[in-house]
């Protein structure tokens, strides 16, 4: 394994184990991840954020959630709230999450998701990793 990616491994293997955990305990019932069930109150959403919070203090990121901070270049005024930032204790920067549930399944992350991306690529704390994570479901025909 090329040693760039074991933080980013170790990181997607936790969320993995704690994702399924949570699925088996039914914290996340499965029909949540099958339609627009989970949707309602962002319950989802926010039990996501949960496992994404649990997955980075289980591997001592300092985690911060829904903080934000705005871009340094002059034009973009809007303050940038990435759902879950991992932090070492340096600090640096290590993962900004991003996470869409099943009712963000449209043509947003070209220009709401990326655009964010290209947006900080030139903020104070770039991230070491970025990740867009979204469940998609089909509907039924």
């Amino acid at each position: 394994m090329e040693k760039k990616l074991v933080e980013f491994d170790r990181f997607m293997n936790t969320l993995a184990k704690n994702l399924s955990s949570a699925i088996n305990r039914d914290i996340i019932p499965s029909k949540w991840l099958d339609g627009q069930e989970g949707s309602k109150e962002r319950m989802l959403h926010g039990r996501m954020l949960w496992i994404l919070a649990k997955t980075g203090d289980a591997l001592d990121y300092v985690v911060e959630i829904d903080s934000g901070f705005k871009y340094s270049i002059a034009d973009k005024a809007r303050q940038f709230r990435p759902d879950v930032q991992l932090w070492t204790k340096e600090p640096k920067l290590q993962f900004l999450v991003e996470y869409e549930g099943t009712n963000s399944q449209d043509s947003r992350i070209l220009w709401k998701d990326l655009q964010h991306y290209y947006d900080s690529t030139d903020c104070k704390y770039p991230p070491k990793y970025w990740l867009i994570l979204y469940t998609f479901w089909t509907a039924p025909l």
